[in-house]
């Protein structure tokens, strides 16, 4: 992947304007200068040139996710808008990749979750209070702007529009945009349904696939990141679900072309679990199961595209 140009001038190196500035954020973010980066705004002569375009993607790059205009965003930093989401997605699969390998060594989940969480928020520049749109968003059905419009106006899910007032709606959004939120169609929230009689089952587990994204599933309506042979694990015990797959079926589907081994299977199921349970925010032991000396078994519902 080739690294997001910005643009620096001599006269910001030589005034450390972009140094200055993230030095701000840090004294604002209560954070000691000589613990930040191994003290090295506390010491200009350490800071190469290199340094200076850094820190001003760190600067671009939070104003992003914190909301801030694309317009504003633009003139700031002197850059377009089409850069500064390349720039974006660059850090977002950077991100991704340190939650794979936070994966691999078995971080605590929570940091993996955050980690996760980050990677949404830098890919489509969101803030926390917006979280709950990412499924919309990732599904290109409403802008980042229309998002963050209904945010500042207290809607921070999709959960919340078909309570709302449509008049309202439609002097928030741009013409067309709230008929192409799901559960409008024609424009009209849809009737509320009839509540399900109580019942004291467990609630199935639901697995979604999608052919064409082989980089994730929706686990319980919840996108969860995958790594493509995470993918195709999952694609391989989805096809047999509820039933147990043997490991020679397994390596031969998801290994066809190198020489797999059963502890390559374990550590992938390892990460997989780790990552619907920092989605999900409950246990994930039970979702895939192991059949001592025979092989897997996926515990839900499958839906494929």
């Amino acid at each position: 992947m080739a690294e997001q140009y910005v643009p620096v001038t001599r006269n910001d190196i030589l005034t450390h304007a972009w140094t200055r500035a993230l030095m701000r954020r840090v004294e604002e973010a209560g954070v000691s200068e000589a613990a930040f980066l191994g003290g090295l705004l506390a010491t200009p002569a350490r800071i190469r040139p290199e340094h200076h375009a850094a820190f001003k993607k760190a600067l671009l790059l939070q104003d992003w996710i914190q909301g801030k205009p694309v317009l504003q965003i633009e003139k700031r930093y002197g850059v377009y808008a089409g850069e500064a989401q390349r720039l974006a997605e660059e850090a977002s699969w950077l991100t991704g990749c340190l939650a794979e390998t936070a994966g691999a060594q078995a971080w605590i989940a929570e940091w993996i979750k955050h980690l996760l969480v980050l990677k949404d928020r830098i890919q489509f520049g969101l803030p926390d209070t917006a979280l709950g749109w990412v499924p919309v968003i990732q599904d290109r059905r409403i802008t980042r702007g229309a998002i963050l419009a209904l945010v500042e106006r207290g809607y921070r899910s999709l959960e919340q529009i078909p309570a709302a007032d449509m008049e309202r709606l439609r002097d928030i959004l741009p013409p067309g945009v709230l008929e192409s939120i799901p559960r409008f169609p024609a424009g009209k929230p849809p009737e509320e349904p009839a509540s399900p009689p109580a019942s004291h089952e467990p609630l199935e587990n639901v697995v979604e696939l999608d052919e064409g994204r082989p980089n994730r599933m929706v686990v319980n309506g919840r996108p969860v990141s995958l790594t493509l042979i995470q993918f195709q694990l999952v694609r391989c015990l989805a096809k047999r679900a509820r039933s147990c797959v043997d490991y020679e079926t397994i390596l031969r589907e998801v290994w066809p072309d190198s020489v797999g081994d059963r502890k390559q299977i374990s550590r992938q199921k390892k990460w997989i679990l780790a990552k619907i349970q920092a989605m999900t925010q409950s246990p994930a032991e039970g979702w895939i199961e192991t059949i001592p000396g025979a092989g897997l078994l996926l515990h839900a519902r499958v839906k494929s595209r």
